[in-house]
């Protein structure tokens, strides 16, 4: 995913996340998970909204958002 540069920080790209995950989350699946450059502003966003390093590379992150059942 990506915001156009004039666009970013005005809350688009949480918007797109969020949209993301509620989609996800309504066919069923259980977890989502992304990889983003730790130099990369959003690495900031993704744990903001509950992503959690699972993995890590020289330069970048591999992060997952767990869904709680039923919530």
């Amino acid at each position: 995913m990506g915001v156009v540069e004039k666009w970013r920080g005005l809350g688009v790209g949480r918007g797109l996340l969020r949209e993301i995950t509620r989609r996800a989350r309504s066919v069923g699946h259980r977890a989502i998970s992304l990889s983003v450059e730790r130099a990369n502003f959003a690495h900031r966003l993704y744990t903001s909204e509950g992503y959690q390093v699972v993995e890590r590379g020289p330069n970048s992150d591999t992060m997952v958002k767990e869904f709680p059942p039923n919530a």
